[in-house]
């Protein structure tokens, strides 16, 4: 196989961009993949944590009159980027849109609320 073919192969395969892809989380912490799509790769991290936090979290922001009206709408932020997470995400049927809508404003309004 001469030079030439090989490189061909090499750059066009998957090889150089999973190394590619390797030294850059070295090297900043995250790779192109996750710019693609920065919606979908931010859902992906954000979903868990805010699992957690509904869970293990003491207390509710003092604008709310109860411990389960928090509950509630840290369960329709996290139903919001369940969705932003799954492939449903890219289909345009409006109930799921319309609560993801709901969800995100919610994140919005008491995204300096998410601490303990």
């Amino acid at each position: 196989m001469n030079i030439r073919r090989l490189y061909y192969r090499l750059r066009h395969h998957d090889y150089v961009r999973t190394i590619k892809h390797f030294v850059q989380r070295r090297i900043r912490g995250f790779d192109d993949s996750e710019l693609w799509s920065l919606d979908h790769s931010l859902a992906k991290l954000i979903l868990p944590r805010l699992k957690y936090f509904r869970n293990y979290a003491p207390g509710f922001p003092g604008c709310l009159s109860s411990e389960k009206e928090w509950e509630e709408i840290l369960d329709k932020m996290i139903a919001a980027f369940e969705f932003a997470a799954s492939e449903d995400y890219w289909t345009y049927e409006t109930e799921p849109h319309e609560k993801f809508h709901e969800g995100l404003k919610l994140f919005e309004e008491y995204y300096s609320s998410l601490w303990w």
